[in-house]
């Protein structure tokens, strides 16, 4: 989701300006006089874009951090749970495995996690504080990569802290490989200063000059001047005077619909906190909402049954007929996607018997160590429900009396 998010943004932005083959191919399109006739602030123009545009990846991966953060404010987490659980299946790695065993070390990841995607928020876009985030970010998403199985996740998030860095940091670095002496780097300094002041003055003369040259084609239409030659003049200034409206009203509506954008990334991890119970066992609004790793789900038993309503004839299912291994794990915890495994299963029976069946689940799960309970009401026709983003009535609630960790506790004991 995360990396469609930015694939999105990148594509909208203009991040090729620099080090890139559209940059190269710029450049190898002007000719010799047009390259002599540029001032150094015209050629930084070439590669600069508008801050807001940085703003908004930067805004992206804070927003990843903080509800990654409040994910873990809840008394599982706090409690050690379910690190405690992870951390067990790694006590026999050489050397660190008997540490990992120990409850304090859990309790340690945990709030470790907690404060981190926390601090990060803040420390990053610090310039102060900057180096620090990183060696503690790059420490962090390093560790996550040698415990858990989180695909590319933390090396995508290490990135990201280029978006968080001076913006010339790129130039600034190359100019200082090649020279390696202090006065190039404040001779750099001094010029993107005056690049930006030309950037600045750019933008003011171009719109001003669009408003002109709008103002004087009206004025000139009002009076009724134009004729022969001069209203063929007046016609291509009407177009020119067209176009530059529109990139003007596009230029003037692009931070808008960022702000959008953010607004609506901010709103929708909110959508946990709408729904009753808990959600970690009821999975409502978990999805988009930036909660990795934050609970422990074990399907212990999954029976699927397929009733005929005329001849009560009942039929065990078997996932592994419809699905891979990978997707029965996830499906067999996940109440949204058991009611879809349920659809397709009484699609298929329906079309190859000419009657929809009655399909009921029987599963137990436990949530962070707790002990197994009903996921999904029995007595429920899965066949007749339609999905919905309101509550569900046939998901069992969480039982609030049971203790997270406790199947493991009573093994232990045992």
């Amino acid at each position: 989701y995360l990396l469609c998010l930015f694939g999105v943004l990148m594509s909208c932005l203009p991040a090729n300006r620099m080090f890139t083959l559209d940059a190269i191919k710029r450049g190898r399109d002007k000719s010799e006089s047009e390259k002599k006739g540029d001032s150094l602030a015209d050629r930084r123009i070439e590669h600069m874009m508008p801050g807001w545009q940085l703003y908004l990846l930067r805004a992206q991966v804070i927003i990843v951090y903080f509800y990654a953060a409040v994910a873990k404010v809840n008394p599982d987490w706090l409690s050690g749970w379910p690190v405690r659980i992870w951390l067990f299946h790694k006590s026999g790695l050489p050397i660190v495995g008997k540490f990992l065993t120990s409850d304090s070390t859990a309790v340690l990841f945990s709030y470790t996690g907690l404060f981190l995607d926390f601090g990060l928020c803040f420390l990053l876009l610090y310039e102060r504080t900057f180096w620090l985030a990183v060696i503690l970010s790059v420490t962090f998403h390093v560790m996550n990569a040698c415990f858990w199985n989180i695909d590319v996740f933390p090396f995508f998030m290490t990135a990201t802290l280029c978006l968080f860095a001076r913006p010339d940091w790129p130039r600034r670095w190359m100019k200082q490989s090649r020279t390696g002496t202090s006065e190039t780097i404040a001779q750099y300094a001094e010029e993107h200063a005056t690049a930006e002041q030309a950037a600045a003055e750019h933008a003011t003369a171009e719109h001003a000059a669009a408003e002109h040259e709008v103002a004087e084609h009206a004025g000139g239409v009002a009076n009724g001047t134009a004729g022969g030659a001069d209203a063929r003049s007046g016609d291509a200034l009407s177009g020119s005077s067209a176009g530059t409206k529109k990139l003007c009203w596009a230029r003037s509506l692009a931070p808008w619909l960022a702000a959008a954008y953010i607004l609506v990334q901010v709103l929708l991890p909110l959508r946990p906190f709408l729904y009753p119970g808990n959600c970690s066992w009821t999975e409502y609004g978990l999805r988009f909402s930036w909660r990795m790793l934050v609970r422990d789900k074990q399907a212990i038993s999954f029976t699927l049954t397929a009733r005929d309503p005329v001849s009560g004839k009942t039929s065990i299912i078997a996932p592994q007929s419809f699905l891979t291994e990978r997707q029965i794990r996830k499906m067999e915890t996940e109440p949204g996607m058991i009611l879809q495994f349920a659809h397709i299963v009484a699609d298929r029976v329906e079309f190859q018997t000419g009657r929809r069946p009655e399909i009921h689940v029987d599963s137990y799960v436990s949530l962070n160590g707790r002990i197994p309970q009903p996921l999904i009401l029995t007595s429920v026709d899965l066949a007749k429900e339609k999905p919905s983003l309101l509550p569900r009535s046939w998901i069992v609630p969480l039982d609030p009396h049971a203790e997270p960790g406790a199947m493991y506790t009573l093994s232990q004991t045992r």
